[in-house]
C-alpha cells in the first residue's frame, strides 16, 4: 500500500514525473540513465502534449499530427530519484520539474506556459512506512490579460503491515490562489483524509477497503454552491493479480 494520498503517486524505481502534457500518455521520447550509487535521472520530450491516440494523428499514420488550438508543444520533464536499501530500512526520494515549451494560439486570450515542480520521500522501517510529497503548479490556469491561478499540493501518510493485513492513513491539502484580471484575489482550499486497508483473501486476490472525508472552502464564498462542500466516501472492492 502506498503511504501517499491518491493525489500523490508512490515513488518507485520506475516512477515518472507528473508533467504538463495535455494528455497523460501523449507520445514522447524518454531517456533513463543507468542507476549510479542509487541515483537515476529521467528526461522526457513531448512534441505535442495532446497527441495520444490514433485519432489524434499519432501512431501508424502517414504525415504529421495537427497543432490544435491551446495545445501544448515542446514539453520537457526531468525527474531524479535516489534509492537506498538497508537490512532493516529503506529510503526512496525524488525531485523534478516539467516545463511547457509553447502553447498554440487560440481565439481569444492566449494561455501562458505552465511549469510544475514535484518532490517526495518515502521511508520504510520493517513493517512500517511513512512518506510525503509536494507539487507546485505555476500558471495552472493562466491567460494573457486574464485570470492567473497558482496551486500547491502537499500530502503525507503512513502504513503498517500486520502479518498479511496492511492498514494505511493519508492526508493531503491543496491551496489555490486566483488573481482576477479585474482585480482582487480568490482563495480555494481542499483537504482530504483517507484510511485504507488491504487483506489477502487468497493467492493473488486482495480485499481493499477505504473510508475518506473531503472538505472544500473558498474565499470569498462561491455563489455556485462549491463553498463549504463536504463528502464522505466508503469503498470496498477486490484486486486480482496473476
Amino acid at each position: 500500500i502506498s503511504p501517499f494520498a491518491p493525489d500523490f503517486p508512490a515513488l518507485t524505481s520506475n516512477a515518472v514525473c507528473i508533467g504538463v502534457d495535455d494528455r497523460e500518455d501523449a507520445q514522447k521520447i524518454v531517456y533513463m540513465t543507468p542507476v549510479f550509487v542509487g541515483f537515476q535521472l529521467r528526461v522526457s520530450y513531448t512534441p505535442n502534449g495532446g497527441d495520444e491516440r490514433h485519432e489524434d494523428g499519432v501512431g501508424t499514420h502517414v504525415g504529421m499530427p495537427d497543432n490544435a488550438d491551446a495545445e501544448s508543444r515542446h514539453n520537457v520533464s526531468v525527474y531524479g530519484t535516489y534509492e537506498l536499501q538497508r537490512d532493516s530500512w529503506s529510503l526512496i526520494a525524488g525531485l523534478g520539474a516539467s516545463f511547457e515549451g509553447h502553447v498554440e494560439q487560440q481565439p481569444g486570450d492566449d494561455q501562458r506556459e505552465q511549469t510544475f515542480y514535484q518532490g517526495g520521500v518515502n521511508l520504510t522501517f520493517g513493517a512500517f512506512s511513512i512518506g510525503g510529497a509536494f507539487e507546485y503548479y505555476d500558471n495552472l490556469l493562466s491567460f494573457e490579460g486574464g485570470d492567473d491561478a497558482d496551486t500547491w499540493v502537499a500530502g503525507g501518510g503512513l502504513a503498517y503491515e500486520f502479518e498479511s493485513f496492511v492498514l494505511g492513513a493519508q492526508y493531503s491539502h491543496q491551496s489555490t490562489e486566483v488573481d482576477r484580471a479585474g482585480g482582487g484575489t480568490d482563495d480555494f482550499t481542499m483537504d482530504r483524509a483517507v484510511v485504507t486497508g488491504i487483506y489477502p483473501l487468497g493467492p493473488g486476490i486482495d480485499l481493499d477497503a477505504e473510508i475518506a472525508y473531503t472538505w472544500i472552502d473558498t474565499d470569498p464564498e462561491s455563489a455556485d454552491g462549491v463553498d463549504d462542500y463536504q463528502s464522505l466516501e466508503i469503498g470496498l472492492g477486490t484486486a486480482i493479480t496473476f
